[in-house]
C-alpha cells in the first residue's frame, strides 16, 4: 500500500504535488480526519508547498464545507501546524 500510495499516486505526472495536497487535504476534512490533516498541514509548509497564509485560506475555504461546529478542530490543527513551523524556522 505505501509503495503504491508514495510510489504511483503521488508521482503521477497529470497532478503536480501541491495539488495533490490540497485534494488530500479537502477529502480529510470532510471526514473530520483533523490529526491526519494537521500533519498534511505541516508537511505542505515544510516543503514549501504552501505558506503560513494560504493554510489559513486553506482553513477559511474548508470551514463551510466541513460544518461550523468542526470549525474548531480545523483551526486548532492549522494553527499547529504554522505555530510549530515558524519556531523551526
Amino acid at each position: 500500500m505505501i509503495g503504491h500510495l508514495f510510489g504511483e499516486v503521488w508521482t503521477g505526472e497529470a497532478l503536480d504535488v501541491p495539488t495533490r495536497r490540497l485534494l488530500v487535504m479537502g477529502v480529510l476534512a470532510a471526514q473530520h480526519e483533523f490529526d491526519t490533516l494537521g500533519i498534511q498541514f505541516s508537511n505542505a509548509l515544510r516543503t514549501g508547498e504552501l505558506t503560513t497564509e494560504q493554510v489559513r485560506e486553506v482553513v477559511i475555504q474548508l470551514i463551510p464545507y466541513v460544518g461550523y461546529p468542526s470549525s474548531g478542530s480545523l483551526f486548532r490543527v492549522s494553527e499547529s501546524a504554522i505555530s510549530k513551523f515558524e519556531e523551526s524556522k
